[in-house]
Order: structure tokens, then sequence, then C-alpha cells
């Protein structure tokens, strides 16, 4: 009996041209952080994922290497996928509308069947971007962002992989480990990220960035509203930073982390499960 593999998308159906979406696919000195979680293990590291050179595969075809992982081409509106049988299937077509059945590929016991049903708009980074967004059965979903990539994905219910930096073309965007210099664009609003790992037990990480030194304050809140920890509330230089809340002594459930900074508010929902 053959398993069924299924990626589709959950999310709104607004419409939006092929002309308004680019896939990086260039082999400079591009590259993408994530920060790769396991909810069993809880074990957490920091990945960085470049595209290779050309690489000729023997089904005929070149693609590029995408961290350790996928080998991707494109073509046109199309990003392919290169399977280990030499086959291949239509990972990403951002010229389909909503509800399109984009491909539908048998490897091994495995039947690939890609389907997108809408778009959105986003916060990736700290800038707005037009987000496609693939979810698949088993937990196994990604989201794509126009002119940034692979924003984060999942290959089931326990491995999530989230974006926190990128260069790309040159243009330094969120939170570069391992990089000597941080050049090009900064945005010109604070910017608070999603928590990684989310959800989480009993520490996690939160991001934020300012462009101009300003006070900042960050708290934590439950579901009813209850301040719960102060992480920040101090005058802040321009940069990038990082905070930890540990959340031991608090109970399961959903909180709230908001920043707030001269006239910037923001919030985010954390998941905590012990």
């Amino acid at each position: 009996m053959k398993h069924i593999f299924i990626i589709f998308v959950l999310s709104s159906s607004i419409s939006f041209s092929q002309s308004t979406f680019t896939f990086p696919f260039s082999s400079d000195s591009s590259r993408w952080i994530y920060v790769h979680s396991n909810a069993f293990t809880e074990f957490t590291d920091t990945i960085s994922y470049q595209l290779g050179n050309d690489t000729l595969m023997p089904n005929k075809q070149t693609y590029k290497a995408y961290g350790r992982n996928f080998y991707f081409r494109k073509d046109s509106s199309r990003i392919y996928q290169y399977l280990s049988d030499s086959s291949e299937f239509v990972r990403y077509d951002f010229s389909k509308k909503a509800g399109d059945t984009i491909s539908y590929t048998t490897h091994g016991s495995y039947v690939y069947a890609t389907i997108i049903t809408g778009d959105q708009d986003k916060t990736v980074l700290g800038w707005s971007r037009r987000v496609m967004t693939f979810h698949g059965n088993g937990g196994v979903w990604d989201d794509v962002a126009d002119s940034i990539g692979i924003m984060d994905f999942s290959l089931g219910t326990e491995d999530y992989y989230q974006l926190t930096g990128a260069i790309i073309s040159g243009i330094s965007y969120g939170y570069i480990t391992s990089v000597a210099t941080k050049k090009g664009l900064i945005p010109n609003t604070p910017y608070l990220s999603q928590n990684y790992p989310n959800p989480f037990n009993p520490a996690t990480t939160i991001g934020y960035e300012i462009s101009t030194g300003m006070n900042v304050r960050i708290i934590i809140t439950n579901e009813i509203g209850q301040q719960v920890a102060i992480l920040v509330n101090s005058y802040k230089q321009p940069g990038s930073y990082r905070i930890e809340w540990n959340a031991s002594n608090c109970a399961s459930g959903i909180y709230y982390c908001t920043m707030s900074s001269n006239g910037f508010l923001k919030t985010t929902k954390l998941v905590l499960l012990k």
C-alpha cells in the first residue's frame, strides 16, 4: 500500500500576480540562517544554508544544493526539487492560483501531491513581504517569502526550522551569525521577532532590533493580561539583540510578548508546553 504524502497550503486567498514574487536563486554569497529545534529532544541549534554551484544530476537536469538536504532548480515561476530516485517534483509554482494542484509525483512508497490555496502579506525579518504557505499532513509545511526565500519549514511534527537572518545579493536581513560584517539595509522601525523554539519548555529566545537609540520595554503577559515577566526596560543603542525567557516557574499555556518603544507596539504569541 502506498503512503500518501500531501503538501498543501492553508492561508488566506488573496490573489497576487506572478510578477510580484521573486525566489532568490543565485550562487553568490547569499546565505540563510535558521534556528533548528526538535520538540521531542528539546534540542536547538543554528544552521547556515546557502545555494551551491550548478550540479548535473543523473536525470540530466542541473540543480543547486540548498543546505545539506535539498537540490533545487528554477524554471520560470517553478522550483523543482530533486529526489533520490533521479525524479523530481514541483515544490513551488508562484504563477498558480488558489486551489491548483501543481504536482503529483510517486517516489518509492510515497506520493507527493502539491496544492496551493492562497497568499498573504507578513512581516519577515522586519520587512513586509508576500508569503506563500505550503502546509501538509503530518506537520509538514513551509513558508516562502518574496525576495527572501524559504522563511520557515517543518519536516514533521518534531523538527522545525525558523529563519532568523539572511544575506541576499549583499543585503543583510535579521540576525546574522558567524558573519564578520553586516552590510546593507536595516529596518527603519523597531522589530520584534517570533520566539524560538515555539512551543517551548522551559526556555525560549526572543530577538529584537532597533535602528536608532531608544527606550525599549518588553514584557510577558498571560492569557488574561497579567504581567508575568519584564525582559527589557531600558535605553538601548541601535543594533540587534537576543534575550531569553525562562518560564520554569510558569504553568503550561499561551503567553504574549509585547515590545513597546517610541510609539512602536508589537505582540507575539508564545506557547509553553510542559
